[in-house]
């Protein structure tokens, strides 16, 4: 059996795939690249006549470029630990990923009045949409994302894959998926992160209003009555003490603000 480009593709996504999964303790990342080959060789040797990257792709179909070549760099940045595609481009491709499929997977299911998989056929308007949204995204620096609508165009346009529609060579449901997973654990991780880190809030100066005082940033209570004391001269001299007990020694340092 002849290896096609579309075989060939998807034979480099499952073999990144695989690795992975097989390698997604941080302490096997080593050998994720040895287990990308091996996964990448088995899926090409004909076994009975036929590939076994043949079977994946009768029954889960063909992938477009756009997530073999994330896949892919997902699977090279991990085995040789280098942030070769960074995590803000990552982002962004996610969420035109996620944003285009939230729209286009609906309207071609039949939710609207217009089916724009069949745009994909007589590519004119969508080729447009691509390229405009290239250039933003080049202006933006966001290269990842030019490098991947540049890949999908002349995928199409040098038919390397069997599908005659430029959808398919643009976005597949496995790519909408792992987008729109990214970009929810990313959500999540700004938000724990948000909440986890501590606010540091300069003090602005208070007035003595007869209860509250600030000191080199600490905010005091007022003490009612004020008793002088052996152990407390501030409330003999100024009436004033911390109220938190952890505070020790500062009370005599107090002095009403002006």
């Amino acid at each position: 059996m002849d290896m096609t480009f579309g075989l060939i593709v998807s034979a480099l996504h499952w073999a990144a795939l695989f690795s992975l999964l097989l390698c997604r303790r941080p302490a096997l990342s080593s050998r994720l690249v040895l287990v990308y080959t091996l996964s990448l060789v088995f899926l090409c040797i004909p076994i009975a006549g036929l590939a076994p990257v043949f079977y994946l792709r009768g029954v889960f179909g063909e992938f477009s470029l756009t997530s073999t070549l994330v896949l892919v760099g997902l699977a090279l940045c991990r085995g040789m630990g280098k942030e070769l595609l960074p995590r803000s481009e990552m982002i962004w491709l996610a969420g035109l990923i996620g944003l285009t499929a939230l729209w286009f997977y609906p309207m071609s299911l039949g939710a609207g009045m217009i089916d724009p998989y069949q745009w994909g056929f007589q590519p004119k308007l969508v080729a447009l949409a691509v390229v405009a949204t290239g250039v933003l995204a080049w202006l933006k620096g966001h290269n990842l994302i030019v490098a991947v609508l540049s890949l999908g165009l002349l995928g199409f346009q040098f038919g390397l894959l069997e599908s005659n529609n430029l959808w398919d060579y643009l976005l597949d449901p496995f790519a909408a998926i792992t987008a729109l997973v990214y970009l929810s654990s990313n959500l999540r991780a700004l938000r724990r992160a948000a909440a986890g880190k501590p606010e540091h809030r300069k003090h602005q100066d208070i007035a003595d209003d007869g209860r509250v005082i600030q000191i080199k940033g600490h905010a005091l209570n007022r003490k009612q009555p004020a008793v002088a004391g052996e152990n407390d001269p501030s409330s003999e001299q100024h009436g004033y003490g911390y109220s938190d007990p952890g505070l020790l020694g500062a009370t005599s340092a107090a002095k009403k603000a002006k």
